[in-house]
């Protein structure tokens, strides 16, 4: 560890650094998915003073630095597709076979004349407007068939203590 040598006389000095979005590029994966640029602040502050506090034996010697960060990063989220919204269930059987069933085909499911399975049309209300929020555009997330990944920008606030 260096630290700097005292003096009789006061020294000090103040810094700052501001960086935005102006000359911010996009990422290669948020262009591919058409999602736009994110947001970047950051402001790097701080300052030292140094001193004596006994003249030729005992000084003392401050330093402060601040960060201040909000940026958009990219975050990945599983999110259902527009098929398994409309009601449309996808799943391959143990022999390697494609199989769609939808909701009509699932009502009709029974066990000794009793209904098995009865979709709730409020549950299928919910997937479609989920999945008018949240299309997908990232197709390497997911199982490919019934949810797919949304790429998106996320803020982060960033406020270190040191």
């Amino acid at each position: 560890m260096i630290t700097r040598s005292g003096s009789n006389q006061f020294h000090g000095a103040v810094h700052a650094h501001h960086r935005n979005d102006a000359t911010l590029a996009n990422s290669w994966f948020n262009n591919r998915a058409g999602v736009p640029r994110g947001d970047l602040r950051r402001n790097l502050f701080g300052g030292r003073l140094g001193g004596p506090v006994v003249k030729d034996r005992l000084f003392f010697f401050y330093n402060y630095e601040g960060l201040r960060e909000t940026r958009a990063t990219s975050v990945v989220r599983t999110v259902p597709t527009a098929s398994l919204a409309a009601g449309n269930i996808q799943f391959v059987d143990n022999t390697g076979q494609n199989w769609t069933i939808n909701t009509q085909q699932i009502n009709t499911f029974t066990l000794g004349g009793a209904p098995v399975v009865d979709v709730n049309p409020l549950v299928t209300a919910l997937f479609q407007s989920a999945v008018a929020r949240y299309p997908v555009n990232d197709l390497t997330v997911g199982d490919g068939r019934n949810s797919g990944g949304l790429l998106a920008p996320s803020n982060a606030r960033i406020r270190p203590r040191i």
